[in-house]
């Protein structure tokens, strides 16, 4: 088995690809994920955190971008959130 590496998304991002790179890393949804963040920015808790996550992941090389999980056959699993994006 093969060890999954954090890194910020190439594919799922919208400002510089951390929060997707995390829900990929952990199988989570990144609309979950982005919603917790927007609210934590209200909070005043996330914008040195997530610069911080900026500048130490280093983004997903082009050849080897995470593309989610995969069954026993190698198979990308597309999840029911997935398949209509």
């Amino acid at each position: 088995m093969t060890r999954n590496r954090l890194y910020r998304s190439n594919s799922n991002r919208i400002l510089g690809g951390v929060l997707g790179g995390i829900a990929d890393y952990c199988h989570w949804s990144a609309g979950w994920l982005r919603l917790a963040f927007v609210i934590s920015l209200m909070l005043g808790i996330s914008p040195l955190l997530y610069l911080l996550a900026w500048l130490l992941i280093p983004t997903a090389p082009s050849s080897q971008r995470y593309q989610g999980p995969v069954n026993e056959q190698g198979r990308r699993d597309v999840t029911d959130d997935e398949q209509y994006f």
